[in-house]
């Protein structure tokens, strides 16, 4: 079973693409690893598969990600001719762990202010018990 779940920050926006009618989102986190007294950053590639444009808003930089999928690794040379590795997962599962409320999507919003504020109504129980 090749399965990872690794959480960490996004070191720049989200971005949608689409590949011959595939649509896809793609993003690098930077996940600290700290051993004894050094610390170093991994950057992992993701992709996570589907119309997913929903989630933009969401995948900001900065903004802390846990994600879980398939890992794969990859060698290329860059641009001075140095051969160089990248770490890619492909994403089955994303979750946002940071807890700010400062960039909440306005759908989000729309959709608290019309949940009623008691949706159990209690005026005919007589004991007090919700059920």
């Amino acid at each position: 079973m090749n399965q990872c779940f690794f959480i960490g920050n996004l070191v720049a926006n989200a971005a949608q693409k689409n590949a011959n009618g595939n649509f896809f989102i793609t993003f690098t986190i930077a996940v600290n690893r700290k051993y004894k007294d050094k610390e170093t950053v991994l950057f992992v590639e993701c992709i996570k598969n589907g119309d997913n444009a929903n989630l933009l808003p969401y995948l900001q930089k900065g903004k802390k990600v846990a994600v879980c999928g398939r890992v794969s690794c990859h060698a290329y040379t860059d641009n001075q001719g140095q051969p160089r590795a990248s770490l890619d997962l492909s994403v089955f599962e994303l979750e946002l762990v940071s807890s700010s409320n400062t960039t909440q999507a306005p759908q989000q919003t729309a959709v608290q202010a019309q949940t009623p504020s008691n949706p159990f109504p209690t005026s005919q129980q007589s004991d007090g018990l919700p059920f």
